[in-house]
């Protein structure tokens, strides 16, 4: 027994000298660049490349067997102006020697710096690595090789053990030449620890970047844990955790992206599963799938929005809207995906969707209990329908935005039942005009418009309108005031004094047309105890101008019983005109005095015809008598 453990000892001792002598005459009689024709020969067979090895290779020793390469560089495609796709200034790998007697990688790691990367999609959209993922020659398996044993090929399953792979001071560019877009990521670092086929790994990255439309630069940080499929081409990337910290010239916001990715590129598809997606105080959470990763990549999922405060997210990521006051606890639940025959960018993205606002103020508009059902498709946005609270009433509505031009075309169905018009007039703005409405009002309005700007969208306003308000005042002007002014120029007597500046009333009703931001209005009627008020005229939004007439018809006699207003069943006219804010508001007193003048004429005509008839009577009669008196109109 001890001679064969002493026989079994020498032969260890002369096997293991033999790999020394062995690695040996490898490292003093071989160099190592002797091989470089092979590998640029083998991966122009297999890409259809050059590989340009401008650097030396050495030898690494016992007990890993490695190789250093020195500058290298891989070729874009011929057609490409930009000839270099990938280079390298140094890339180190060793590999150990006894598990590789075994059918095992086992390798000290991967080291690789300066590598510079240039990722180009051309203007016909094919991009300069997609060969790359079809090799010109069939490879086999990563994961397996194919020996000879007894005369048979078998697959013999290889394994993979690489403590770490490391990319330093790394560079990789991104142009877009159909959208003329750019991107640039710098002093990118990537490390991998404990490498292997059987069970997943950890990586960990960050980086700079900066591109060009749009214009955003920053720095982020990527972390995970790989388990690869290499035999199926599948990749899982679990608990990824994306950071971003971005700015857009004064604006800055962060973005943060977690979740479970599988990555199949035989079927060319990619999955996030457990999505969470954060920026500033919005939190997305879902799912999201996309196809054709190597062509045309197509988005499909489903998201929900997490109550959050709009407003302070557009203040967080340097986007407020000054029309924007409120919006909290925005909530929102929606299907998307993307459309590959689009032709403009609106109308790549698909969505239905459901929104819930608990407090909007928008263009100082207050509303509560929002609910919004939306549909994008084809650059055509759906709102359909919108319900709110608002001013103790309520809003049902419906909204088309035509998004694919310049200026968005806007159609609105709107109906507000109950709406206390004076709360509603004042947070407009509207409290600082003279003539302001105050009641309960219901107001069916259908408009068009187009564009973005106010101006714009009140320069091409049309439609129509119909309204009714009850127990309500006109406030800003007092009818009855100006019928009692009116009657007191007429005897000329002292103006009465004027107890407020407002005109109470049971309903006011009416109707308008609105054509290019003016509103012409021929239908306003309302209802007041002591007369009744019709109006017709015009308001401009576009001038801020007016030009309105009332007219009022008093329903008692007043004070003395001989009041000519009442008694001939006159019309006061008031005229309105001027500025919006604070127009000019008197009766048309020289309108009053000829109407007046008109019907005592007409008395004063009936009287004399009158004592004419009885002169006839009392002294004609028989046949000239009833000539003269139907001559009279009698």
């Amino acid at each position: 027994m001890t001679k064969v453990l002493k026989f079994t000892g020498i032969i260890l001792g002369i096997i293991i000298l033999l790999l020394f002598v062995g690695v040996g005459i490898l490292a003093t009689c071989v160099s190592p660049n002797t091989f470089k024709p092979i590998i640029t020969t083998q991966v122009f067979k297999m890409t259809g490349r050059q590989l340009a090895i401008d650097g030396n290779l050495s030898w690494s020793f016992f007990p890993y067997l490695g190789v250093k390469v020195g500058h290298a560089s891989l070729s874009n495609p011929p057609e490409y102006t930009q000839k270099v796709f990938a280079e390298f200034t140094q890339a180190t790998i060793g590999i150990k020697l006894v598990p590789l007697l075994h059918a095992n990688i086992e390798a000290n790691g991967l080291t690789l710096t300066g590598l510079t990367l240039n990722l180009i999609k051309n203007a016909d959209g094919k991009t300069n690595w997609q060969d790359l993922l079809r090799p010109k020659v069939a490879d086999n398996n990563a994961s397996t090789a194919v020996v000879q044993a007894n005369g048979t090929n078998k697959q013999v399953v290889i394994g993979l053990a690489i403590p770490s792979v490391d990319v330093n001071d790394a560079h990789v560019t991104w142009t877009n030449l159909q959208t003329k877009q750019y991107a640039d990521m710098s002093h990118f670092e990537f490390h991998a620890k404990d490498i292997s086929l059987n069970h997943a790994f950890p990586i960990d990255s960050h980086f700079d970047f900066d591109a060009k439309n749009p214009d955003l630069s920053g720095q982020g940080s990527l972390g995970g844990k790989i388990t690869l499929n290499l035999n199926q081409q599948l990749y899982l990337i679990q608990d990824l955790a994306l950071s971003i910290s971005a700015h857009q010239g004064a604006k800055k916001f962060d973005l943060a992206i977690a979740g479970d990715v599988t990555a199949n590129l035989n079927n060319q598809t990619l999955a996030i599963e457990n999505f969470v997606g954060t920026v500033a105080n919005l939190t997305l959470k879902g799912k999201v799938n996309i196809s054709d990763l190597s062509t045309k990549p197509q988005l499909t999922g489903h998201l929900q929005a997490q109550p959050f405060d709009l407003k302070q997210l557009l203040q967080s990521v340097g986007q407020d809207n000054a029309n924007l006051q409120v919006a909290k606890n925005v909530s929102a639940d929606f299907d998307f995906s993307t459309n590959a025959a689009a032709t403009k960018a609106i109308q790549m993205i698909n969505m239905n969707g459901n929104i819930k606002v608990d407090e909007l103020q928008a263009a100082k508009i207050k509303l509560t209990e929002v609910n919004v059902v939306t549909q994008l498709q084809n650059g055509e946005l759906n709102i359909t329908p919108i319900t709110a609270s608002l001013y103790q009433g309520k809003l049902q509505s419906q909204a088309k935005i035509n998004l694919n031009d310049a200026e968005p075309a806007v159609s609105l169905q709107a109906k507000l039942s109950g709406v206390q018009a004076e709360s509603l007039l004042s947070d407009l703005g509207a409290n600082q005009n003279k003539i302001k409405i105050m009641g309960a009002g219901n107001i069916d309005l259908q408009v068009t418009t187009k564009g973005l700007a106010g101006d714009a969208v009140v320069r091409n306003l049309n439609g129509t309108v119909h309204f009714s308000f009850n127990d309500g005042k006109v406030d800003g002007i007092n009818v009855g005031f100006m019928i009692d002014s009116a009657y007191a120029l007429l005897k000329g007597k002292s103006a009465p004094a004027e107890n407020e500046k407002s005109t109470h009333f049971g309903t006011l009703t009416g109707s308008a047309v609105i054509q290019n931001g003016v509103i012409t209005n021929k239908d306003l009627f309302m209802n007041s105890p002591r007369f009744d008020t019709s109006g017709q005229g015009t308001i401009n939004l576009v001038t801020k101008q007016i030009n309105y007439t009332l007219e009022a018809m008093p329903k008692l006699a007043g004070e003395e019983d001989k009041n000519p207003l009442s008694l001939n069943h006159l019309a006061i006219p008031v005229l309105i005109t001027g500025s919006l804010q604070n127009p000019s508001i008197v009766p048309d007193t020289g309108a009053i005095a000829k109407e007046i003048a008109n019907a005592e004429l007409k008395k004063a005509e009936g009287s004399v015809q009158n004592k004419l008839q009885d002169q006839i009577k009392n002294k004609l009669s028989g046949p000239a008598g009833d000539l003269l008196k139907n001559f009279l109109g009698k």
